[in-house]
């Protein structure tokens, strides 16, 4: 479990770096989508949690610099769970 918080927080430090690469690459002060990619078992889930990833997503949305939270999965009750959480921003057709 140790072991499994220590690689959170080096792939949390890794989208750091990327985020800000990134706004600095562009030119801009936000993005338009974030995707949390391939999360397909629940361990992969509360160790993404457990590192903070998805509250330093959630605070790049409340500052503006995200603008739209999105996930990548091949598990359909894992989507429904991140559903739950209330995280991800999809506008859905009318």
């Amino acid at each position: 479990m140790k072991q499994e918080l220590i690689v959170g927080q080096q792939i949390l430090d890794i989208i750091k770096r990327s985020i800000d690469w990134q706004l600095e690459a562009l030119q801009t002060d936000y993005i338009n989508f974030g995707f949390i990619h391939c999360i397909d078992e629940p361990e992969e889930l509360r160790m993404v949690e457990k590192a903070g990833i998805i509250c330093y997503i959630e605070e790049l949305k409340s500052q503006g610099v995200l603008r739209h939270i999105g996930l990548s999965s091949h598990t359909p009750s894992l989507v429904n769970e991140v559903l739950d959480m209330g995280i991800l921003h999809l506008n859905l057709p009318s």
